[in-house]
């Protein structure tokens, strides 16, 4: 299943700490996919997952925003 890895933490999220999906895309690039997801909790955290998916692998990077870095972000947009 493509994205199993960031679907499962994004699952962990909600479970645990009560995230909820801001955004989910998906795009295609070179030979595989790229799935990103923004979820954000009730005090203001956000995360931002990616995953890329590729030939039967996966890799997932995740970052950590706290809601005054997601003010700048939204600024500077």
């Amino acid at each position: 299943m493509k994205h199993a890895q960031v679907q499962a933490s994004l699952h962990f999220l909600q479970e645990r700490f009560d995230y909820s999906v801001m955004h989910d895309s998906r795009r295609k690039s070179g030979n595989g996919e790229i799935r990103t997801i923004i979820a954000q909790n009730p005090e203001g955290v956000v995360r931002i997952l990616q995953s890329t998916a590729r030939k039967g692998t996966e890799s997932v990077q995740q970052i950590i925003l706290s809601e005054v870095e997601m003010t700048i972000v939204k600024q500077l947009l």
